[in-house]
């Protein structure tokens, strides 16, 4: 693997699905305004079912005369991780980031990540972004750290948001794992972290636009992808048991604010086995029978 040159090819794979043409087009713009030059962008549309939408996005694109952007479409729907994966196939970069339709970019996001692979063992660059909802906006940087990153990911699936890395060690490992129903993008950073270094670059580079659509996963899809993601990495999980009870102890809040206690107490149960004298043991039951109480009371 080489250091950072200045002529290095980035990919940049940006997947739709279903958005307004003037969301998509804001992704795209915030990718060809970039400072660094070199970037080949790749649009797949998840949905090409819809002609006249598909239509529209390649019109759109033709406003951007003086770059080169493929599109691309499966021949049906296959979900936004097969497209990625659909994109990272014909990618020709040295380093390759994805981009969603509704998110965007500031305009040195490239060149100051591409600074941050100031070594041959680092695979992965990650900066702090901006999380917008709604007409808030706040920069996130969660732990900030560098090297091996493999326990702190598995305590967090949020730290490295909109990561620029080698295109051959994602393509080493498969690209994204289309079998799990969620926390795709944290799986494929968790198993990066076990070949290769993470660098953080302390500057904001994009913005995470958060919609009533994306926090509003159902319930029985937010516990199979947990389940899931938990089973895959069994093995990891058990090297850093401190890691698996912080996870369980958060999934336990998150079911008692979603009112799934039997789910609640069988997650906590699970806890008490791995650490039985942590004071969490104690307080997420409390919690869990205020919100309960609080909930009948709302009823009646």
């Amino acid at each position: 693997m080489r250091t950072m040159r200045e002529d290095s090819l980035v990919s940049v794979v940006i997947t739709t699905y279903k958005r307004p043409i003037e969301v998509l087009k804001r992704a795209v713009e915030s990718v060809v305004n970039q400072t660094y030059n070199n970037t080949e962008i790749i649009v797949v549309n998840d949905y090409p079912e819809d002609k006249f939408n598909a239509t529209k996005i390649r019109e759109m694109l033709l406003a951007f005369p003086n770059k080169t952007i493929q599109y691309i479409e499966p021949e049906h729907n296959s979900g936004a991780c097969a497209a990625r994966n659909m994109g990272l196939s014909i990618a020709n970069g040295a380093y390759i980031a994805f981009l969603d339709d509704d998110d965007y970019w500031l305009n040195e996001k490239i060149e100051i990540q591409l600074s941050g692979f100031c070594a041959d063992d680092i695979g992965v660059v990650y900066t702090p972004y901006y999380l917008k909802y709604k007409d808030k906006q706040e920069i996130v940087r969660t732990d900030a750290i560098s090297g091996k990153l493999t326990e702190s990911l598995l305590y967090r699936n949020t730290m490295c948001i909109f990561p620029l890395m080698r295109t051959s060690l994602v393509r080493k490992l498969g690209g994204f794992d289309v079998e799990l129903t969620a926390s795709q993008e944290h799986d494929l950073l968790l198993r990066l972290s076990e070949i290769c270094d993470f660098n953080f670059v302390d500057k904001p580079t994009a913005v995470y636009d958060v919609s009533e659509e994306s926090i509003s996963m159902n319930i029985p899809k937010k516990i199979k992808a947990f389940e899931m993601f938990q089973a895959k990495h069994k093995e990891l999980y058990n090297s850093y048991p401190d890691a698996l009870y912080y996870q369980i102890i958060r999934m336990v809040n998150n079911m008692n604010n979603a009112g799934q206690y039997k789910y609640a107490l069988r997650l906590w149960k699970k806890a008490i086995k791995i650490k039985p004298f942590s004071a969490s043991n104690i307080i997420q039951p409390i919690k869990g029978y205020i919100k309960r109480l609080m909930r009948r009371k709302a009823f009646h």
